[in-house]
This record gives structure tokens, sequence and C-alpha cells, in this order.
């Protein structure tokens, strides 16, 4: 097949597709020349890298450049581990066969986001890669607009590739993505894959191409909700095995334009399958384009308020999305609401944040899917660090005739409010207790010395405690906190006994 022998790679997609937020066009405020990085160490401020320190939270950035494509790539990153984002930077060339915008090779742990690609040969290639996402990014009139060979856990989303040889795809690579791209006027394929497994093809459109989407010699490829339109061949596939041209798991497939069938029970699914080749077919061909919803967006701090010494825990584990599984979504977040985001994206649904000022904040929360749409939430944090006050109502000191003791308390916040107690007899391990509990009881105590300290919390984490010491002689019988009032029951009832003894007394003497 000529296309395989000008152009073997294999692709991956799970985005969505006729929703496609986030393209920015680059927009660099200083040129600069071809930049070389053969290393972690050399990830540094003369080689592009604006900031970072090359964690997943903190990657090294290079953005903002206009990088000329002539006798090398543009940007060449081997053989590193570090975290990166290349973001806002533009790349042109002089032609097709020249040289690329972004080469990659040995790389992982890499972005490229909201780049431009014009008139080099391709504009990123990766060999022997793992765990890069191309996303946001606009390629013209290139030889091919992304490219992975022998790669792994690559995703190719939310990029438009337009008039190029071919879109997007994968050779030798696995557990890969191609979602929510846009890819037209393919002189080759949109999207093609050779020698892959496991890879997702989602929510693309490809449109006006000479090939849709070509698979040869892969295996547990997934193609489903992609507006395939007015190509001259729409989908082919060659030798290979547990593909499937629909989604299993909700029975839809994609959206053909030359489809020719019926919808008698208007689900929305016609009713005969569209044929790809001998082997394959689409079941449950969509009648009408795919239109992918944003995710939806929620972010519940682990409690509302924190304190300067303690960190926040946002959590957004509750966000979701109706065509991804929770681990394809990432996050970032704004601890000031300010529109500058404070992280890059991530997966982990929770992320911590030290404030070092008391205040409300309002943070705020990205969410975006594996097709580059993105939902955005805000919730309010109070920091504060004024602790809570709390009183043991007893006196230390007391001796207890008992071996149950009832420990009483006052206790107030005026801050973000109290959260709990905790009450710990002896040094021992604490019992928790609701905001509202006012009270405690311990039983089975030996005699002896004995200590309870309170500790009062408040939703920011601030705490205050307050300890009495007592000892318990068990050989009389009133429950402390009630000594006091016992004692006066006590003196009542001699008082009485005394009363009668001198009355009966009184009537004796009489009756002599």
């Amino acid at each position: 097949m000529a296309i395989a022998a000008q152009f073997v790679f294999l692709l991956a997609v799970s985005c969505s597709l006729t929703i496609m937020p986030g393209r920015t066009e680059a927009s660099p405020s200083e040129t600069h020349g071809p930049i070389r990085i053969f290393s972690d160490s050399e990830f540094t401020a003369a080689k592009g890298v604006r900031s970072g320190t090359g964690t997943a939270t903190d990657p090294y950035i290079i953005e903002d450049w206009d990088v000329s494509v002539g006798t090398t790539d543009g940007i060449r990153i081997e053989s590193t581990l570090a975290y990166f984002v290349i973001r806002n930077v533009a790349f042109s060339g002089a032609g097709l066969y020249g040289y690329d915008g972004v080469s990659m090779a040995m790389a992982s742990n890499g972005r490229i986001d909201s780049c431009t690609f014009q008139w080099v040969d391709v504009g990123v290639r990766g060999v022997s890669c793992k765990n890069i996402t191309v996303s946001s990014s606009n390629v013209t009139d290139c030889r091919a607009g992304m490219r992975f060979d022998t790669s792994q856990d690559i995703a190719i989303k939310g990029n438009v590739v337009s008039l190029c040889q071919f879109g997007a795809g994968y050779q030798s690579s696995y557990r890969c993505t191609i979602a929510g791209n846009r890819i037209d006027n393919s002189s080759e394929a949109g999207i093609y894959l050779e020698s892959s497994t496991d890879v997702n093809v989602k929510a693309n459109v490809l449109e006006n191409g000479q090939a849709g989407v070509q698979l040869t010699q892969s295996s547990i490829v997934i193609i489903h909700h992609n507006n395939i339109i007015n190509n001259t061949m729409q989908g082919s596939e060659l030798q290979g095995s547990g593909n499937y041209w629909y989604d299993p798991s909700s029975s839809e497939g994609n959206y053909w334009s030359d489809y020719g069938g019926q919808d008698a029970d208007s689900n929305g699914i016609g009713d005969i399958s569209y044929v790809i080749s001998t082997n394959q077919q689409d079941r449950f061909p969509l009648m009408t384009r795919f239109s992918d919803a944003p995710p939806v967006a929620v972010v519940s701090p682990t409690r509302p308020a924190c304190n300067t010494n303690d960190p926040l825990l946002a959590n957004a584990s509750q966000s979701h999305d109706a065509l991804d599984v929770q681990k394809s979504l990432e996050f970032r977040w704004d601890w000031n609401a300010d529109g500058i985001w404070d992280t890059a994206w991530v997966r982990d649904t929770l992320t911590a944040h030290r404030y070092t000022q008391v205040g409300t904040f309002t943070i705020a929360l990205e969410v975006q899917d594996s097709c580059c749409n993105v939902a955005r939430t805000t919730a309010t944090v109070i920091v504060e660090d004024v602790a809570p006050i709390i009183n043991i109502q007893q006196e230390s000191g007391a001796v207890v005739h008992t071996r149950t003791v009832t420990v009483t308390w006052q206790s107030s916040d005026g801050g973000s409010g109290l959260d709990n107690f905790e009450v710990v007899l002896d040094g021992g391990n604490a019992t928790i207790f609701g905001n509202a509990t006012t009270s405690a009881e311990f039983s089975g105590l030996q005699n002896g010395n004995h200590t309870i300290t309170v500790r009062a919390f408040d939703k920011a984490g601030n705490n205050a405690s307050d300890t009495i010491t007592f000892a318990v002689d068990a050989e009389a019988g009133l429950t402390y906190p009630l000594l006091v009032a016992g004692v006066g029951v006590l003196a009542t009832v001699i008082g009485l006994v005394t009363y009668v003894i001198l009355r009966n007394r009184k009537r004796n003497t009489g009756n002599q």
C-alpha cells in the first residue's frame, strides 16, 4: 500500500470531536534558535526554559518563543525523565521532507501544548517515548502533524491538522489515544495506525481527505464517536485483530457521511451496519454528527478551611465525564482564582497547597477530558490561625471514690467554627467526638492518679487543649463530677438522720 510505504505510524485517539476548546494561537514574544536538550540537567534558561523544577506539578516550561526550523529540528529532546512543557511556541520551516518542529527520542513526561507548526516535515515526532501529550496545537502545510514510533502512553488530543499528507499516527506503539482532533484535507490519511496495540481513536473530525482512518496490522483498537466526512476512502483495515469500529460499552459507533441506512426506531443508531472492509464493519453507525459535551468539574476540599501551618488538600475526585473514565481526566488548580494557573495539568485528583496568609480565598479548578474539552468551577476556603477556646468544667486535684468518671467542657471558636474534640485518658489513644459533644464518660478506672486531656479542633485545623488530674479511690461511691453535689446530698442525709434521732430522743424523754 502506498500510504504504508511512505508513512507508517500508529494512532491512538481518546477525545471528543466537535467541541475543541483551548486551541489558542501561539503568541511568542521573542525569537530563539534551535534548542537541544540531551539530559535532565540541560533544561536551563539558556535553552529556552522560562521556569519550573522538572516535577509533575512544577514542570520545566519552554514557552513564548518563535523558532525557525531550517537545517535542524526546532526543538530536539533526548534521554530525559524530567517533566517538561513546550507551550505557545511557533515553529516555521522551509518545506516538506526537511526537519521537524519538535523531535523527541527516549523522552518521557512531556507536553506540547498550544503550539503552531507550518512548513516543517513533522510537527511533533517521537521515537521510544513514554507519557507524552500533544494538545491544542495547530499544524498546517506539513508532511505530517504528529507521529510516534515504538512509544507508549501517548495522547494526541484537541489539535487541528490541515493540508498535511498525514494527520496523526502511531507505529509499533501501544496504550495510546487520538481524541478530539480536527484533521482535514489530508492527501494520504487522516489517522494511520501501523503495528500498534491498545489504541483508542475517539471523537475526531476527519474530513475531505484521501483516507479517514486506516489500520494496518494493529490490534485492540477501538474507533468510536468520530465524524468521518467526505473522504475518498472513509476507513480501512488490513490484517488486524480484536479491533472495534464502535464502542462496545455504549453500542455506539461513528458518523459516516456516506451512510445510507435508515433509523426506523429513531434511536439515533442506523438499522444496518456500515461496511468498512470484508471482515470489518461499524455495527452501530450514528445517524447524526457526534458532539462531545465537556466534563463536569467538582471541587470539594477535604475541609472548608485551613491554617498557614497545615496545607489545604483539594479534592477533584467527584469530577466526571460522559465519555471518559476518571483516569483519563486531567486537573489544574488556581489557588487565588486570579487567572494564573498554579499547577500544571495533573491526573491526581488530590492536590495540596499551603497558604502563607490568612483570609478568604477562592480556588479555581479546571478539568480537561481526553478531547481537550474543559470545565471550570470554584470553591471558597477560609485560612485562619486563631485557635479555639476549651475549658474543662471540673477542677484538678479531686479524689474520686468511683471507677466511673464523667468530664464536661465548654468550647468556642470565633473563626472557621468547631470541628471535633479529642479526649485522651492517661496519654492513651484519643477518642473522637463531634463538635456538639460537651462530655465524655470513662469507666473501669483503677485506683490511683489519672489525667484527662480534651483537645478542641476548628475547621481550619487549629487546636487548643485543657487538662485535669484527679485520683481514684473506689471505696466510696459517687460519680465525679457529681462529687460536690454528692457531698451536699450526704450532708443532707446526715442532717436528716441526726434530726430523726434527736426527735426520737425528745419524744422518749417526754414519755418518761
